[in-house]
């Protein structure tokens, strides 16, 4: 029978550093495709995957065992995902590219009008989406671009698939509220 996490750090903290091994061989997959579901770049999701675990390994000594040790492991990956996000440029995010769907158009199909209209709404949607509460975000976009079922993202999440039902349904909420003054507006008068 496995070990448990609680076990394997009880090991790492006794100096087997081949448990710790094994507590990043059972949440590697996880980790990355959540960081990579929020960033949409690969070589950033690496980056944060490998800082998370080396976060976790320098904080494990502290480490309480008061809540599970995989809502601590994806609070630090979803902690340091917005930290980058934050980082970056808002105009080179690239949720508009999460949201791309192996049957577009391609743009030589697209008019220049109807491509700057494209990436007018995908800046103002992309903006309104930046504005949601983090654990509202990630559910949104694991949900909406991804494609992920309830239950799938309740399991990268680390929530009940009643938690994922509701945190979608406010994200959706708030991004209605965000959008609400785009469409009264028209949405050149707000890109202005």
């Amino acid at each position: 029978m496995p070990l448990t996490d609680d076990e394997l750090i009880d090991k790492v903290r006794a100096g087997n550093f081949q448990s710790f091994e094994e507590l990043i061989d059972r949440y590697r997959n996880q980790v990355f495709n959540f960081v990579y579901r929020i960033l949409g770049s690969r070589d950033e999701a690496e980056d944060i995957l490998q800082d998370t675990f080396m976060k976790v390994y320098q904080h494990l000594p502290r480490y309480k065992k008061q809540s599970k040790f995989s809502s601590y492991l994806f609070t630090i990956a979803h902690n340091l995902s917005m930290n980058r996000v934050n980082y970056r440029k808002r105009s080179q995010m690239k949720l508009d590219t999460l949201a791309q769907s192996d049957d577009e158009k391609s743009i030589t199909d697209r008019t220049p009008d109807s491509q700057m209209r494209e990436n007018e709404i995908a800046s103002v949607v992309h903006k309104a989406i930046e504005k949601l509460p983090p654990k509202y975000r990630a559910a949104l976009v694991l949900s909406e671009f991804e494609g992920f079922s309830y239950k799938q993202i309740g399991d990268v999440l680390n929530c009940s698939v009643g938690t994922v039902k509701s945190r979608i349904f406010r994200a959706r909420d708030l991004l209605r509220g965000h959008l609400k003054g785009y469409e009264e507006q028209g949405l050149q008068e707000t890109l202005n």
